[in-house]
């Protein structure tokens, strides 16, 4: 059983979503958390939550579903500074994952990743994503797809 959470955000939790934050390098790669979660309750395919680590808020997420659900677009990803470097971003991702290849439709997750210095692009590619290097919604494009996802999953699992 995990020991993270993944939580709906409603108003008793707003206040401490919108206040994480990402490292001061990160911050110009990342958008707010209050600008994201209000661009997710506005999208028909967005979804957000907050990532619960021993119940304090620690991370945030938005996705969109694509291509009549074939699809998932991780539109914004983060851990709060202040928790990096616990291996939580892994928890958390894996925790997202696991619950959207769930779906039986679900073929691949896809994101952009900037290249510009202090992103996440390492994490993404340790967590299973293979860069595409298309240009894709302002960054770089990289793919997880379903057998890919379960295949790192097992691996993880083993060890």
């Amino acid at each position: 059983m995990s020991d993270i959470e993944l939580r709906e955000i409603h108003l008793g939790n707003l206040d401490e979503v919108a206040e994480l934050r990402v490292a001061p390098e990160q911050m110009e790669l990342v958008a707010d958390n209050a600008y994201s979660i209000a661009q997710a309750l506005l999208d028909p395919e967005g979804d957000c939550r907050a990532a619960y680590f021993e119940n304090q808020a620690v991370g945030f997420y938005y996705t969109r579903l694509l291509d009549e659900g074939r699809r998932l677009y991780l539109c914004r990803f983060m851990v709060d500074h202040r928790q990096q470097g616990r291996g939580l971003g892994r928890k958390i991702l894996r925790e997202l994952l696991n619950a959207a290849f769930a779906s039986e439709h679900l073929e691949c997750v896809d994101l952009a990743v900037s290249r510009e210095p202090g992103n996440a692009e390492g994490f993404y590619l340790k967590c299973g994503f293979q860069p595409t290097d298309e240009a894709y919604k302002g960054g770089w494009r990289m793919v997880l797809t379903r057998s890919r996802h379960l295949k790192h999953n097992t691996a993880e699992e083993a060890g």
